[in-house]
């Protein structure tokens, strides 16, 4: 017994040594070609049942075993730049600090990313995560922050059974399982307890759409910035429509959608009526096989729209004079 205790503390911490060094310094391996080292050190990272203590955008956290967000963050330098720089603009243009809404909390990485890189600009943060694994550590990462409101509910486009999560890998859940679940809508959920709200995002592996048709009354209030996940092949798996999310944003007006790649890089613009939507999800289901690709979109609604230069250019350069989003 007293050698399993010992083999146990022993691999934590060399998982937690892992966690915490390997994703920084994978680069220094790879040039001196110790890719064997970096495959094995990662195997028992991936492995370990966790959970694993370690820093998350500087700051201490809990994730589940296997998590790939300390991974992700290190290898894409503009992973989730687009939120940021969201966060911060809108605070600008209001002149005060916003209030988020983030569906999909997962473990807490929104918070940690914001309150890393734009913490000043936030007032709340409610955070809704349903999956039962993921928020007993979302409690625990941000127990901290008295501006943190979290709320464990599941989300569809009205009150209803939908499928269950299941961990389709360790960093995310997505609602296919085989039993159900009642979720409830966004509107039903914050509406009444939110004055207002500036900017909403949502990660939730395919059913990002079936959310925003259940936000109805909150996008028509508060005309809220909006980010969201793309991927047409989990929305499919989830037997949702992969043009919910656009057809939501459109019968409310918004005009101005900003496509970035996953790994933070912008790629086009587009309006939420684009007849081009539908090639770019065929696009996408065949390049599924050579990858996980997707898209984040920024949604601004009409008195947002002047930022959209600026945010595509992640806050590098200011808009061109005149400029119209139509």
């Amino acid at each position: 017994m007293a050698n399993s205790v010992t083999i146990a503390v022993i691999r934590t911490s060399i998982v937690t040594w892992i966690a915490g060094w390997l994703p920084r310094r994978v680069h220094r391996l790879q040039v001196l070609r110790l890719h064997r080292l970096v495959r094995t050190l990662r195997r028992l990272y991936d492995s370990y049942p966790g959970p694993i203590v370690t820093r998350v955008h500087g700051i201490r956290a809990k994730l589940n075993g296997g998590n790939p967000y300390p991974f992700l963050v290190e290898e894409h330098p503009l992973f989730n730049r687009p939120l940021v720089e969201l966060v911060r603009h809108v605070a600008a243009q209001v002149d005060r600090r916003v209030v988020v809404i983030d569906v999909g909390a997962s473990l807490g990485n929104t918070v940690l990313l914001l309150k890393e890189h734009a913490a000043d600009s936030i007032v709340a943060l409610h955070c809704i995560e349903a999956d039962e694994g993921f928020f007993p550590l979302l409690q625990e990462n941000t127990a901290r922050y008295s501006e943190v409101v979290l709320h464990r509910a599941m989300l569809a486009r009205e009150p209803k059974l939908v499928a269950s999560l299941v961990h389709h890998h360790p960093g995310t859940a997505a609602a296919i399982g085989l039993e159900t679940v009642p979720a409830t809508t966004l509107d039903l959920l914050l509406l009444d307890r939110l004055p207002h709200c500036d900017i909403i995002k949502i990660d939730i592996d395919g059913s990002d759409g079936e959310a925003l048709l259940g936000a109805g009354q909150l996008l028509k209030r508060d005309r809220p910035a909006v980010i969201f996940e793309w991927h047409p092949h989990l929305i499919h798996q989830a037997g949702n429509d992969p043009r919910a999310a656009f057809a939501a944003l459109d019968a409310v007006g918004y005009r101005c959608l900003l496509w970035f790649r996953n790994t933070g890089h912008f790629s086009h613009f587009s309006n939420a009526a684009c007849s081009e939507i539908k090639s770019w999800e065929r696009f996408l289901l065949e390049m599924q096989r050579f990858g996980d690709p997707h898209f984040d979109i920024v949604a601004l609604p009409p008195q947002l729209e002047h930022l959209a230069f600026t945010i595509a250019s992640l806050g590098k350069l200011p808009p061109p004079e005149n400029a119209t989003m139509r």
